[in-house]
């Protein structure tokens, strides 16, 4: 019996593209599994209406902000992208509400693409509450690092207490501060993720080298493409690509 693994994500109309080529990337590769995305705007959402695409969730912003208005009245104080992200954590938790079956509650951000199934990625998470991502910078652009040592496109948790309390703590944080500018360590929804392995024993920091390939760690590996994969130096095929 498969696990109960469910994903969520969030776009506005503009990312509405990118949001379904992540949809039926991960459909492929996942069939079945349930995305749950927050419509940032109200195009987005009657777009999806629209298109009634199985196993997808769409919730509109006003559903959301009702259901946790302390996230919501930060949104007077933030800029667009910065309300965004603030609302990371705490969309985890409202999907966790809605899906008391599930496993894990992953987040995605809405540009990535999977080329192979997560499986992988999962053996890892064996005993975790809480799965994050390393940028995995190569030292040429190590200036970089400044946003972070962990990228927000994958943050998984683990439906236990321990998992809980960190997104839990994540989500205070955002309230507390989430802008789209450096400050002490801070940046965004993201320089927070740092934090989580002091957090909890059990925050487990993914190696698969084919999850989270992108731009910016692209040029740490040889890619060759055999057996109708596409192969990071030579040994890991690539599970999804962050746009």
């Amino acid at each position: 019996m498969m696990t109960n693994r469910v994903y969520c994500s969030y776009f506005d109309h503009n990312y509405l593209s990118r949001g379904l080529a992540l949809y039926h990337s991960l459909q492929r590769h996942a069939p079945g599994a349930r995305l749950w995305v927050l419509c940032m705007s109200d195009a987005c959402h009657r777009t999806l209406l629209v298109l009634n695409l199985p196993n997808l969730i769409p919730v509109p912003l006003a559903e959301f902000e009702a259901a946790d208005p302390e996230v919501a009245a930060t949104r007077s104080t933030r800029s667009t992208v910065e309300y965004y992200f603030t609302c990371s954590p705490a969309w985890m938790l409202f999907v966790a509400a809605g899906e008391p079956e599930a496993e894990w509650v992953t987040y995605l951000d809405g540009d990535l693409f999977f080329f192979d199934r997560p499986e992988a990625i999962y053996r890892e998470l064996e005993g975790a509450a809480v799965a994050i991502i390393p940028h995995r910078y190569p030292a040429r652009i190590a200036r970089l690092r400044k946003f972070g040592t962990y990228n927000v496109g994958w943050v998984g948790m683990h439906r236990d207490p321990d998992g809980i309390a960190v997104i839990k703590w994540w989500r205070e944080k955002c309230i507390e501060w989430c802008h789209d500018y450096v400050d002490a360590g801070r940046f965004a929804d993201q320089g927070y993720l740092d934090s989580f392995p002091g957090l909890s024993a059990r925050v487990r920091i993914i190696e698969n080298i084919g999850a989270d390939l992108a731009p910016w760690n692209v040029g740490n590996y040889r890619l060759a493409f055999g057996g109708g994969k596409v192969l990071i130096d030579a040994t890991h095929p690539l599970i999804f690509f962050h746009f």
